[in-house]
């Protein structure tokens, strides 16, 4: 098996990046707490931009720690209004494994 998979868990608390290689091994984490709101007893609320920064700072974490040279296009859907541009193409190399 080769490839590598990303996934994203999303607690009450925070969020975590996971990369997994084709061996089902971890590779890299990233993790991010974000802020909660209790605006009652017994009641939590969360900003829906707060999760939304702590996944795209976890999958970025996460990927920065992966030993390989790598292009992608995020893909973005969210509600019209919240609507936010995806990021421009990225390019990063890991300084000890890039082929200039």
């Amino acid at each position: 098996m080769s490839g590598h998979i990303l996934a994203i868990d999303q607690g009450t608390t925070s969020s975590r990046a996971i990369v997994f290689d084709g061996n089902q091994k971890i590779v890299a984490t990233g993790q991010k707490e974000f802020t909660q709101h209790f605006p009652d007893s017994g009641w939590v609320e969360h900003d829906p931009e707060d999760i939304w920064k702590s996944v795209v700072s976890t999958v970025r974490s996460a990927l920065r720690k992966l030993p390989v040279c790598a292009t992608f296009r995020p893909l973005v859907e969210t509600h019209p209004r919240r609507a936010r541009p995806p990021d421009p193409w990225r390019k990063w190399r890991a300084p000890t494994h890039s082929r200039a």
